[in-house]
């Protein structure tokens, strides 16, 4: 069952911290569209720490391979406080948790009173004895294609697709055609990734996309 954990608003945007099975999402909507968010339906959330570290167990759903979020350090984040600063610039939102074995991760967004853009990083603190190998840190994770009740058949995915000599040409198409939709028994993982990779500021595709 999910439940809205925390609720902050920043400008006219609303963050919405959703808590499901001890895991805390983060939601990002306009503050004149938050009546129309369904959190009930039985999509599971991702959590917003996704860390993946040496020797880590994937998650189910054959996503060996595919993905390293979700992994089992990522699912043993527990929240532990959220503070809220604010001044005359900016207001800052800080959330902390802990894995139950010494390690950290404090992630922060900060909203920029001037432009009304947000700002987010995660740090990441290790208090063990012995050191650890990081393979995977997402700067930020934001849950859900949409948080409103919204047929396939009308949502459709823009991305700029880039190579060499042919950089900056808009793609769109309807977000079916990914093929993230679940198998009749839930078993098998959808997955779509594309950004920069290798040393190549572009490859293929740019690390942006926008959902309509």
């Amino acid at each position: 069952m999910k439940e809205i954990f925390s609720r902050q608003l920043v400008g006219d945007t609303v963050l919405l911290y959703v808590k499901q099975h001890n895991i805390i999402s983060l939601i990002i909507v306009p503050e004149k569209k938050e009546k129309n968010i369904d959190i009930s339906t039985e999509e599971c959330f991702d959590g917003l720490i996704q860390l993946y570290l040496t020797g880590d167990t994937n998650f189910a759903n054959y996503s060996s391979g595919q993905t390293m979020r979700n992994s089992s350090t990522a699912n043993a984040f527990r929240i532990k406080k959220q503070t809220v600063n604010e001044n005359e610039l900016e207001k800052t939102v800080e959330t902390s948790f802990y894995d139950g074995k010494n390690l950290t991760v404090k992630n922060i967004i900060i909203f920029d009173k001037k432009t009304g853009g947000l700002k987010t990083y995660n740090v990441l603190k290790n208090e063990r004895e012995e050191d650890i190998c990081v393979e995977m840190f997402a700067s930020f994770s934001i849950s859900g294609l949409s948080p409103y009740k919204t047929n396939a058949d009308d949502m459709y995915i823009y991305r700029t697709f880039g190579n060499w000599s042919a950089e900056g040409r808009p793609e769109c198409r309807k977000i079916e055609s990914a093929g993230l939709e679940q198998s009749w028994a839930n078993y098998g993982l959808r997955t779509e990734k594309f950004g920069a990779i290798g040393s190549m500021p572009v490859q293929r595709y740019f690390p942006f996309v926008c959902i309509e």
